[in-house]
């Protein structure tokens, strides 16, 4: 269905450029993942894209994402700020592993990330601190090596590591 759709909408017209863009991830974590634990959420736009790669229509969109965020964070009032639960997204082949603390950051504080760190170090999805910034950011805390940063830091980690991981993938 979604190959025809691409072969009507590149009928319209000449296009410079045709993306298929989406996220699987959602604005808020609770009731999704459950605290203190590592869980997954399906990467069903890498898993929507890789099936139109396989039965082309007659022009491949190129893939896009939003990385691991929403591109509608939570607001304070909805449950973001200082009542989030702090969380790592790490991207790997067909799902995100969310680690996700327990108790709001305000007051569970930064320390919490250590743990989390070690979650996904312990996990086999877990690429090893060679492979990007954001990989040994997380194998460097989870060690000891550095110290925990703030709800921005493991962003970036998280975002660096789906970075090189999609770039990688949408090349094969």
């Amino acid at each position: 269905d979604v190959a025809r759709s691409v072969d009507e909408l590149v009928g319209i017209g000449e296009w410079r450029s045709v993306a298929l863009l989406d996220t699987s991830m959602p604005s808020m974590l609770g009731g999704t993942i459950a605290e203190g634990v590592v869980g997954e959420l399906p990467r069903r736009e890498w898993q929507l894209w890789s099936a139109l790669k396989r039965t082309p229509p007659q022009r491949l969109p190129t893939y896009g994402d939003y990385v691991v965020q929403h591109p509608h964070p939570p607001q304070e009032e909805s449950g973001g700020g200082p009542n989030m639960r702090a969380n790592i997204r790490y991207t790997a082949e067909n799902v995100t592993l969310v680690a996700r603390g327990r108790g709001p950051y305000s007051v569970e504080g930064r320390e919490q990330y250590r743990g989390l760190c070690r979650m996904l170090v312990d996990r086999p999805e877990f690429a090893g601190g060679h492979y990007s910034w954001g990989d040994a950011q997380i194998a460097d805390c989870a060690s000891g090596a550095l110290e925990p940063g703030s709800y921005n830091a493991w962003r970036g980690a998280g975002s660096s590591h789906h970075l090189r991981l999609v770039t990688e993938q949408v090349s094969c």
